[in-house]
């Protein structure tokens, strides 16, 4: 999770006269969602955020088995139909981001911004980073966000993370276990509210359920958790419903980040430049920010 690409290529299509473009990356495996009763594919959940999907009967499962339980790096071979064709293990990336850090501060008093106005909120959003690379990664383009919200408006912002449980994803054949975006708070009305500022999938800062709504095909209510492990341990669990949000500050880049925070007590208060960097890259092509 901590270090991902993907590039494109074609490979002949078995059995057929024409090419089938699928992707190549380089990712990790979290998870494995055997076929139960009645269900023909085993999904495996991929560090990136994505699920790909494979016949409960395929011969690589042995193979998918052995890197999860070695927590090791492999190159899977997908289509764009999240199809897995292929899985070769390969070295661990060096990876810049690995810090050991421990921050004094508890996450409970970290400080977000309120900007004053639904109008400014708005001239903020106009004015996001739109650049981004259409196969960028959610967490990427989150990332960057949050940063030049900081740096060009001062403003503190929070992340929601959307996690999609076992039965929705199995039930509408999603493409993502997570989703996220950064949100701030929006004085209104002479309330507080929450605006959610995904430039990608809104056209302004909407309501959490505006977005969430967005991508819950049944427009289901997402129950609020507090930690990441509240997800992780009862994903597959269909008394949890379909969805969990979970909200942080700015500085989380991605899943393994909330994981270390709820197992290591790793803390994060800081913009970690190797996490920037990737981020600028890998979602709008800048090596430098």
């Amino acid at each position: 999770m901590k270090w991902t690409f993907g590039i494109l290529a074609s490979v002949f299509a078995l059995g057929t006269s024409a090419y089938a473009s699928v992707e190549v990356s380089a990712t990790k495996v979290l998870q494995i969602d055997y076929a139960q009763k009645g269900e023909s594919e085993t999904l495996i959940y991929l560090a990136n955020g994505k699920v790909a999907r494979l016949d409960k009967n395929s011969d690589l499962i042995p193979h998918l088995k052995t890197s999860l339980k070695k927590k090791e790096w492999v190159n899977v071979t997908t289509t764009f139909e999240r199809e897995l064709l292929a899985v070769e293990s390969i070295p661990e990336p060096e990876d810049k981001s690995v810090e050991e850090f421990t921050s004094q501060n508890s996450i409970k008093e970290y400080r977000a911004s309120v900007i004053p106005t639904y109008d400014q909120a708005y001239k903020i959003y106009k004015g996001m980073n739109r650049r981004y690379q259409q196969e960028s990664q959610c967490y990427n383009r989150a990332h960057v966000w949050s940063w030049e919200m900081l740096t060009k408006h001062q403003v503190r912002s929070m992340k929601a993370f959307l996690f999609f449980t076992r039965k929705y994803i199995r039930r509408y054949n999603f493409e993502w276990w997570f989703h996220v975006a950064p949100f701030v708070y929006v004085r209104e009305d002479g309330k507080i509210k929450e605006k959610v500022m995904d430039y990608r999938y809104t056209y302004s800062p909407v309501s959490m359920k505006e977005w969430t709504d967005i991508f819950m095909h049944n427009n289901a209510e997402c129950s609020e958790v507090t930690k990441y492990t509240d997800y992780e341990y009862t994903r597959e669990d269909p008394a949890k419903g379909w969805c969990m949000l979970l909200k942080v500050p700015m500085y989380y880049y991605q899943p393994i980040d909330l994981e270390a925070l709820d197992k290591k007590s790793k803390q994060k208060d800081f913009w970690g430049e190797w996490d920037l960097s990737n981020a600028y890259r890998e979602a709008f092509g800048i090596y430098s920010k």
